[in-house]
């Protein structure tokens, strides 16, 4: 059965033969593309971009339209052409805040021009074989292509798209989504029991009420009021206090009386004396 797949054993000698590359003249657009190490010395990559006017475009591909569109040749290997296009288009793939150091790095680009030229060598090669008319290989190089042309449709996207004005979306995130946004209602509580179990309910909010008329006229007698007549176990760990309660964590009167911000809170056997407020 006739085949057109390259083999391994003929790609391996294929590899094994290609002459050295012959790297042309470059424009001055992308004069750092062509040195390589033997040609120039490398740039200091600390430099500042804009002392090289000549290397602005190339580290900025949106910043000059002709770049990509130059057919001139770049380098030259067993009768295959890299073009100035071609180069500027690998550049265009490297990330904006690394382009610059990378075009200036002599090495790095001898080594990109080297291996874009390897891949046209072997692609024509390829496509001599009648390889890249394979289905199954056409669906391949359609999706790369897709692939390619929807990063850089992104990229230019992104590039040309005005400031966010994250005010607006913030707002706009509300009005759509408005329950994402809700905080739990809470209340900072303090209070000081006084209990019906040693006395009677009259007695219990009796003593509650003066307690609070006291209060009324020196609040900030709070404390030492919770420390002298409450008789909640726990007074001595919070003073009396319970900062950000929510819904569920107290007795129902006592929770009731609390987000009303009410003051006196009856009990089945005691009387809860409350300053309750939310917080800000």
């Amino acid at each position: 059965m006739h085949t057109r797949h390259l083999s391994v054993l003929s790609l391996a000698a294929l590899l094994a033969v290609l002459p050295p590359l012959t790297v042309q003249s470059p424009t001055a657009r992308s004069q750092a593309a062509a040195e390589s190490p033997a040609q120039a010395p490398t740039a200091d990559p600390t430099a500042d971009p804009a002392a090289d006017p000549a290397a602005d475009p190339a580290a900025d591909p949106a910043a000059d339209p002709a770049l990509g569109t130059s057919t001139e040749p770049l380098a030259v290997q067993r009768g295959v052409t890299l073009t100035q296009g071609e180069i500027d288009a690998a550049f265009s793939r490297i990330p904006a805040e690394r382009r610059q150091m990378f075009i200036r790095s002599g090495e790095q680009v001898d080594q990109l021009i080297r291996s874009l030229l390897q891949n046209k060598v072997l692609a024509a090669e390829a496509r001599k074989a009648g390889f890249d008319q394979e289905p199954l290989v056409r669906g391949r190089l359609a999706q790369v292509s897709d692939r390619e042309l929807v990063d850089a449709w992104i990229e230019r996207v992104l590039e040309q798209a005005p400031d966010a004005d994250y005010e607006a979306l913030a707002y706009e995130n509300y009005l759509a989504h408005p329950e994402a946004w809700m905080t739990v209602e809470m209340v900072d509580v303090s209070h000081l029991l006084v209990s019906s179990d040693n006395k009677s309910e009259e007695k219990a909010l009796e003593l509650a009420q003066s307690l609070r008329a006291r209060l009324e006229e020196n609040p900030g007698e709070f404390e030492a009021l919770v420390e002298e007549f409450s008789e909640d176990p726990a007074k001595n760990r919070n003073k009396g206090r319970f900062p950000a309660m929510t819904r569920g964590q107290m007795v129902e009167a006592f929770e009731q009386a609390a987000f009303a911000l009410a003051e006196l809170a009856l009990n089945r056997n005691s009387v809860d004396l409350i300053l309750a407020h939310k917080p800000a």
